[in-house]
């Protein structure tokens, strides 16, 4: 398959360029300023004439046509390529005997450039009838590679060898022959399908792409009934009947992974999607006809993961797992990523008794508030005693209005989840639940099998220091290597020692104060809550520390400690305290890569995240072998806006430095 419709190419191009042409039908009362703005405005102009030059050699090369290669579309080829070649030769004729209108040689050397005056020719007329009639923009850049198309396309129709008619055409094949056929081709011979019409690329995409999605459509017509003002009955009736239409294109989508008309068994990636609780509200569902509806949606998606044998990563969205379709993913034998997003179940944990453990390794959760009654808002919680092999659990935080939770007491009698898992991120926990974390912690505390290695804990609100001296008491006896602890309120350097202590086999400490704005005045305690060199002298509780990050907030007209140091290094001359040429990032992150490197001697990297996000200043160290007191900073940098503070998350790589960062980011699952 040769041809090629250039809709990549042509795509990039309009969203780089971003405007369009204005279509005028009179061409030849223009003004001179109308015109050179047509010039500027004009984009995605040479993939059409590529089209029509692709097809006009097809019938001489003899490849295969969508609509089939006829005798009547070639004498029409050959009518329009006739006119576009008088036309063209006019233009050129004209320019080159008036020599105003630069003409561009096979080289794409220019003769003469026009000046604004010269475009008022009457030649110039010619020229705007070529660009309004083929949508060719002739200007040098198109010219450029217009000659050698055209003598390409002259030279297929003067050599000879006559056009090569097909009278079959492919797109009244059935979708059966269509799908045999993308079966048995090659990756570079599907694609080559897929990229002639809408209809190809729809069966061969499944060939290509590893991803596929199953799930219902957004009733977007229920909107459109809210907006315009229908009734509660109206409303009602429209979501029923969306849901219903809903629920049957679920079922085809999963018989044709059942039937092996669609090749179930290259997918890796499935994202399926129900419906929010708001269009639920709108169904006006009893508990028997929501049951009835879900039960319809659970079997169709059960019947699909079946199917799917291959599928290793699965995000679920909005909705509610019955025990086929739990007993349906935990039976995936590839399964190895999960995401649960705002999703509930309808099922007791008693009845997956007899499922065996699923192999599943990461598990994201995005709880989802509870405001409905007709089912269980827990489902996630279930799942996990059945998840033995589970390593990294990743709590994200979802409604905005209200915290993350975690799973009940008597969710967690058969299950401990500090006893399994090796990565652990808990994103917006409710405060209230920091006793039901430290009981969690203290549980798997005097057990043998300990393999937590990284914990990231942050809370809706800022943690004051009772919590956060209670967690780092319940986290001693882990081999902890990684903490990431944000929305503090205020850490002490007597908080540094006690995780020091706790922790000896630490090598990665980052706290993130919490954000909020704060009023520039001359307390100090504003950018550092104790002076800087108390902190650095807590590092030296630490005997495996290379990593430490803060997010520092740099107050205006405040002197730092580190400042102080310079002065007082250098004997404090004549030089003013108010030096501006001494306040800057670098200056201070120098000093301080000093002062916490003398005091840590295996720290190797000193991170500072300021409070705005947009700025992130760091310091590689290293020592050479003559002892601790040649410290040479290897480098000292201020970033911009790459180094938000989503950054300080543990699923991005800053977060876990030096920690085998391709467990960490889930590389390609979220963008499903």
């Amino acid at each position: 398959m040769e041809l090629r419709l250039y809709e990549t190419e042509e795509y990039l191009m309009t969203m780089h360029e971003k405007r369009y042409i204005c279509r005028s039908t009179s061409v030849d009362n223009e003004s001179p300023e109308v015109e050179q703005r047509r010039q500027y405005v004009k984009c995605g102009v040479p993939y059409s004439f590529l089209r029509f030059c692709d097809s006009i050699k097809g019938f001489h090369k003899g490849s295969l046509d969508l609509s089939g290669r006829h005798p009547e579309r070639y004498r029409s080829l050959l009518q329009r390529w006739s006119e576009f070649s008088i036309q063209l030769g006019g233009y050129l004729s004209d320019a080159a005997h008036t020599g105003r209108i630069p003409v561009v040689a096979f080289a794409g050397r220019t003769d003469s450039d026009p000046s604004p005056s010269e475009v008022q020719c009457p030649e110039a007329n010619v020229l705007k009838r070529v660009k309004v009639r083929w949508n060719i923009d002739l200007c040098e850049t198109t010219l450029q590679h217009l000659f050698p198309l055209s003598s390409d396309v002259s030279s297929y129709i003067a050599s000879g060898k006559g056009p090569v008619f097909q009278r079959l055409s492919l797109v009244q094949l059935p979708p059966e022959l269509l799908h045999y056929v993308a079966q048995f081709s090659s990756g570079a011979r599907a694609r080559a399908l897929g990229a002639t019409c809408k209809l190809f690329r729809q069966i061969v995409l499944p060939y290509i792409s590893k991803r596929h999605y199953i799930g219902l459509n957004t009733p977007f017509s229920c909107f459109k009934h809210i907006k315009s003002g229908a009734s509660r009955e109206e409303i009602t009736k429209q979501a029923r009947q969306v849901g219903q239409n809903a629920q049957t294109k679920l079922n085809e989508n999963a018989k044709s992974l059942r039937t092996g008309l669609y090749p179930a068994t290259r997918i890796q990636d499935v994202y399926s999607r129900g419906w929010p609780i708001e269009f639920i509200y709108l169904a006006d569902w009893n508990h028997e006809e929501f049951v009835e509806f879900n039960t319809t949606i659970c079997r169709g998606l059960q019947s699909a993961f079946e199917a799917t044998l291959n599928v290793r990563r699965l995000r679920l969205s909005m909705l509610a797992i019955d025990a086929g379709l739990a007993k349906a993913i935990l039976s995936m034998p590839k399964l190895s990523h999960l995401m649960l997003e705002a999703c509930r179940s309808t099922f007791d944990a008693l009845t997956l008794a007899n499922c065996p453990p699923s192999n599943l390794e990461h598990l994201t959760i995005i709880p989802v508030a509870p405001t409905l009654e007709i089912y269980d808002q827990w489902a996630p919680w279930a799942l996990l005693p059945f998840l033995r092999h589970a390593r990294w659990l990743n709590i994200k935080h979802g409604d905005l209005d209200r915290p993350s939770m975690l799973p009940r007491v008597f969710d967690m009698v058969h299950f401990k989840p500090f006893t399994v898992l090796e990565r652990v991120s808990m994103s917006g926990l409710a405060l209230s639940q920091c006793e039901q974390l430290i009981r969690m912690l203290q549980d798997a505390a005097g057990l043998a099998q300990k393999p937590l290695t990284h914990l990231r804990i942050s809370f809706d609100v800022a943690m004051p220091m009772d919590i956060l001296s209670a967690i780092s008491g319940a986290l001693s006896g882990f081999p902890l290597q990684s903490l990431v602890l944000e929305r503090t309120k205020c850490v002490t350097p007597a908080i540094i020692e006690r995780i020091a202590m706790m922790l000896p086999n630490l090598r990665a400490l980052t706290f993130i104060r919490m954000k909020k704005k704060r009023r520039y005045d001359s307390d100090i305690h504003r950018a550092w809550p104790r002076p800087s060199w108390e902190y650095a002298r807590a590092l030296r509780h630490f005997h495996h520390l290379e990593y430490f990050s803060w997010n520092v907030d740099r107050v205006e007209g405040v002197v730092w400690s580190s400042r102080c140091m310079l002065y007082f290094e250098e004997g404090f001359g004549e030089e003013s305290m108010d030096d501006d040429g001494v306040d800057e990032y670098e200056e201070e992150t120098v000093l301080m890569g000093k002062l916490f490197a003398a005091y840590c001697p295996t720290l190797k990297r000193l991170v500072f995240l300021w409070c705005n996000g947009m700025r992130r200043t760091y310091c590689d160290i290293s020592r050479p072998l003559s002892g601790r007191e040649a410290v040479v900073l290897l480098e000292s940098e201020s970033d911009a806006a790459e180094w938000p503070w989503s950054m300080c998350d543990p699923g991005e790589m800053p977060s876990w430095p030096y920690f085998d960062k391709s467990l960490s980011r889930l590389e390609g699952y979220w963008e499903l």
